[in-house]
């Protein structure tokens, strides 16, 4: 009898073992998925904050390139428009010379017209011609000073201290980017422009192209650039043939470019 009940207890203790035993593992399973889903849940939250900030990445990224290229646009569109009045204002003085050489002709011509209707006793004609030589003489006069003034500008500059620097350098070690920095605001200043218009004409001019043209417009013989830039006399002389091709779209010798 006894060991029926030790018998009997066992096995109720074994069957309460795996009833405890599936109830756990059902609340282990239960916890498990749970949790499985709560960091389901939380995958795709994260996966949808990631693809939410992409997009807002890409939109701003448009648009700053968008911003920046109308910009872009809108800078060089008023650079274009700067390039344009500076060239026309070194047309302008161009054209004051070549005013005030057809003015002097056409003086000249008046005055003989009107020493020939002096002789002829013509008084209309002398009226006239003398009308039209006193308001050429007074147009011509100014037309000579603003020449006289670049003239004088022009002198002031071949005698300053970084213009004589350039010609008394021998090797590139002479010169430093300040002075090479310094020259070009000379120029610019005395030549309305000079590195602008250059670049007008040809905007893709390189660093050494342009010093090239620097050189050339303070008279520096080739010989004397190519030390000053560190080059061979062959190569500047190429590179000014090449750079009067660019300007003028001919072909021609490195002796015919004016700049």
């Amino acid at each position: 009898m006894r060991k029926y009940v030790a018998y009997q207890d066992s096995i109720d203790f074994i069957t309460k073992t795996e009833q405890v035993a599936k109830v756990n593992a059902l609340y282990d399973y239960r916890t498990t998925q749970k949790e499985n889903l709560r960091l389901k849940e939380k995958t795709t939250r994260q996966r949808n904050q990631i693809t939410e900030l992409l997009l807002l990445f890409v939109v701003l990224t448009a648009g700053g390139i968008v911003s920046y290229l109308r910009m872009k646009k809108k800078r060089r569109t008023i650079w274009e428009q700067t390039q344009r009045l500076m060239l026309l204002q070194e047309n302008r003085y161009s054209q004051a010379r070549k005013t005030l050489q057809a003015h002097e002709q056409k003086i000249k011509t008046l005055t003989e017209q009107l020493h020939s209707a002096t002789l002829r006793n013509d008084e209309l004609e002398r009226t006239r011609a003398e009308a039209q030589k006193i308001a050429l003489e007074a147009e011509s006069k100014q037309l000579h000073q603003s020449i006289e003034e670049q003239k004088s500008q022009i002198l002031y500059f071949e005698q300053s201290e970084i213009y004589l620097k350039f010609h008394r350098a021998t090797n590139s070690r002479d010169l430093s980017e300040e002075d090479w920095a310094a020259l070009q605001a000379e120029i610019v200043s005395v030549y309305s422009q000079f590195t602008h218009r250059l670049l007008v004409l040809y905007p893709r001019l390189s660093p050494v192209e342009i010093r090239i043209c620097y050189l050339i417009k303070i008279g520096i013989p080739v010989s004397r650039i190519a030390g000053l830039l560190n080059r061979s006399v062959p190569a500047i002389t190429a590179a000014r043939t090449r750079m009067y091709k660019k300007l003028t779209g001919e072909t021609g010798t490195a002796e015919k470019q004016t700049y």
